[in-house]
């Protein structure tokens, strides 16, 4: 029997991969309740949530009333992942779980590949997830791709809400597993999944070069350029897929969605384009050009209804498509086998890997319709694809070079009676050439040394901007107090000298907000240093000490800095140190307290300037240490406050104008009276990058604004 055992290896592989990923948890929710007290949260990786939920349609309910709503509002019992065919013409509603724990001191996240296209999670009452803002119409709704999660610490009875709203892509509602999952597990599974990625996208970079080599070798044949088009392809695809994960990795990352989105689309549409084209240039003689005619002008079609029109439009259009990639694919594997049985040139190994890589997409395609509830494989099909076709170049190539070397033996016959006059002169250049080698292998080795120091280097700077940009605290906790609040901050290398830091904390039971912002002494690494090294020092007088004004934090700091960084006589006259303006606002009365070390506070009231200087005297060593000055300022509804370094004022301008200058900042920023603070964010990036031009940037910036 033809391929008998190519077949039985695919279906082993597949049978083996889903089992792999199949999700052995057998609790399940029912009736919009599930009891996991019997699970150890400390031993906690990852626990499915899935089965019978409470749905309200049409309706976002606000989580603090859900269980008031199921005596007054209609609601049925929806399953989780959510059919289509469940939700029916709903475009927006609220999922609700009623969850049984054993508390334990962990922390917790609520975690699902996508929920399309907008959601926010609520557990007992508090985000902790979303998808963009849903809304109940399309203007209201926000749609987003990546679920931004925050973790909580699960009490005995937890109420989960979900509210979703789409009205852009063609699926609806929770369409995935959603799980409970414990932070180091989230991280690693999506380090997991994105190293694979980058092992296939990195197999799929090199089946590209050995078809470009193929291409140059026989350019006539349009085999190997039609499968590099269409890996690029699929290198676009898998990248997007990567998007999903990257939001565990990486903090506030979101992607645009209309434009991933149809990116993504456009590069399915032309890989199942250049995929006809490479399987009709193998089989020229048996695939026919009508129906590859129809592939390309349907592909075509289908990439620019995507790229003009609006996605709930172009989204029915994708439903059907995945439907004809199917007929085309089978199409594709009945030309490989109809090609094996004329003894086409690598006709079996064509179908076998093809056809593991069909069963993967038919996997994936009836998965993504909730046709059936597997698991995604397109990755795992790939791959297999891959190796396979990088075979089919590799015996093309093979084929090629023994070719050339019948060739090679018949010329070496013929000059036979040749070699005997240029002896002589060859082994001269054979001495030349060995000479040249050395000199070359050494010059090569020298440039690798220098590749792999400077590959060092890079890594671990790029890993410090992440440890950094993970230590900062988020932007979040500013918003939650004052609802209009930016905060620009621009590195001037990988790793920045300026930082930020906001804390909440309660003080004899009255609650304060501490913020400010900090310039370190240099940039780069020894700036971030002072800068992990500031954070460090803020949250431990915080911690351990009982604060009775802004003043009194900048003492302690400047102690503690001095303490840690110039202990030793050696370093006694340090310069070591760091500007900062700090503000301390009790949340009760509302009255601000401010204290600075070489930076002012802007306070704008009916869009006139209060500039509120700082001690002249830096946190470190100095050689006059002057006690820092505690304003205290009473805050009234619409008052401005910016705090900022000098890197922004400080910055060079492309046409020689000089610096920015602080006069041109304060004046910029007294304009943006009435304008929200997200745009004044903007304007300000846009004036910067404006005024910089092409010269460097010779300074971190750090701007912070919020308004009363």
């Amino acid at each position: 029997m033809l391929f008998k055992k190519e077949i039985s290896f695919t279906s082993l592989l597949l049978t083996f991969t889903i089992a792999l990923f199949a999700n052995g948890q057998t609790i399940k929710a029912e009736e919009g309740f599930i009891d996991l007290r019997n699970v150890n949260l400390n031993e906690l990786n990852s626990v499915s949530i899935n089965g019978e939920w409470i749905f309200f349609p049409d309706t976002l309910i606000n989580p603090s009333q859900i269980e008031l709503a199921a005596d007054e509002l209609p609601f049925f019992k929806i399953s989780v992942p959510t059919k289509k065919k469940e939700l029916g013409k709903h475009k927006f509603g609220t999922y609700f779980l009623k969850l049984k724990l054993n508390p334990e001191s962990v922390f917790l996240t609520i975690n699902s590949l996508t929920i399309y296209s907008a959601a926010a999670i609520f557990v007992n009452g508090n985000m902790v997830g979303n998808i963009g803002s849903p809304g109940n119409s399309i203007e209201l709704t926000k749609p987003g791709l990546v679920l931004q999660t925050k973790y909580f610490h699960p009490q005995k009875e937890n109420n989960i809400v979900i509210h979703f709203s789409n009205f852009h892509r063609e699926k609806s509602g929770i369409a995935n597993n959603i799980s409970l999952v414990s932070p180091k597990y989230q991280i690693k599974q999506a380090a997991i999944r994105i190293i694979k990625y980058a092992i296939i996208i990195g197999t799929i970079l090199f089946i590209i070069f050995n078809q470009i080599n193929y291409f140059i070798i026989r350019r006539k044949n349009r085999t190997a350029f039609y499968f590099g088009l269409a890996s690029i392809m699929i290198a676009c695809y898998i990248i997007f897929m990567s998007f999903y994960y990257l939001g565990a990795l990486i903090p506030n990352f979101n992607p645009n969605f209309f434009i991933t989105l149809k990116t993504w689309r456009i590069s399915y549409y032309f890989t199942v384009c250049f995929f006809a084209l490479y399987i009709r240039s193998l089989f020229p003689s048996i695939y026919h050009k009508s129906f590859l005619y129809f592939t390309v002008a349907y592909s075509s079609f289908s990439a620019l209804l995507t790229l003009f029109f609006p996605l709930h439009i172009s989204s029915i259009n994708f439903n059907i498509f995945m439907y004809v990639t199917l007929i085309i694919a089978l199409h594709g594997v009945l030309m490989g086998i109809i090609g094996s049985i004329r003894k086409i040139e690598d006709s079996g190994l064509f179908v076998f890997g093809f056809a593991f890589f069909i069963a993967t997409v038919i996997n994936d395609i009836l998965h993504n319709l909730l046709i059936i509830n597997s698991v995604n494989l397109l990755d795992v099909g790939i791959f297999g694809m891959m190796l396979t076709q990088a075979q089919i170049i590799n015996s093309k190539l093979n084929r090629s070079l023994l070719r050339s070397e019948d060739l090679s033996e018949h010329l070496q016959y013929v000059n036979a009676n040749l070699e005997n006059l240029v002896n002589e002169r060859t082994e001269e250049i054979e001495e030349q050439k060995t000479e040249i080698e050395t000199q070359r292998d050494f010059a090569m080795s020298q440039h690798s040394l220098i590749a792999r120091q400077k590959k060092t280097i890079t890594d671990s700077i790029n890993y410090a901007r992440e440890i950094q940009q993970a230590v900062l605290p988020d932007e979040e906790i500013l918003k939650k107090y004052f609802e209009d609040s930016f905060i620009l901050f621009k590195p001037k290398d990988f790793v920045s000298g300026d930082f930020y830091w906001i804390r909440h904390f309660k003080l004899n039971d009255t609650p304060y907000l501490l913020f400010c912002v900090a310039d370190c002494t240099g940039h780069g690494v020894p700036g971030a240093l002072l800068s992990m090294l500031g954070m460090s020092l803020l949250g431990e007088v915080i911690s351990h000490n009982k604060i009775s004004s802004a003043a009194e934090v900048l003492e302690l700091l400047r102690k503690k800095f001095k303490d840690t960084l110039c202990s030793h006589s050696e370093r006694e006259n340090s310069s070591d140190g760091m500007h900062i303006t700090l503000c301390l606002i009790n949340k009760d009365s509302g009255e601000m307290q401010y204290s600075g070390a070489f930076q002012a506070l802007y306070h704008i009231r009916n869009n006139k300037v209060n500039r509120i200087k700082g001690t002249n005297c830096i946190i470190g060593s100095y050689m006059l240490e002057i006690p820092f000055v505690n304003h205290n300022i009473s805050l009234e509804p619409n008052d401005r406050l910016y705090l900022f370094t000098d890197g922004f004022a400080d910055q060079m301008a492309e046409n020689g104008q000089g610096r920015f200058m602080r006069k041109r900042l304060i004046n910029l920023l007294c304009s943006f009276d009435g304008e929200a603070y997200i745009n004044q964010r903007n304007r300000l990036d846009q004036e910067f990058e404006s005024w910089k031009g092409n010269f460097d940037q010779i300074d971190d910036v750090l701007v912070m604004g919020v308004k009363v």
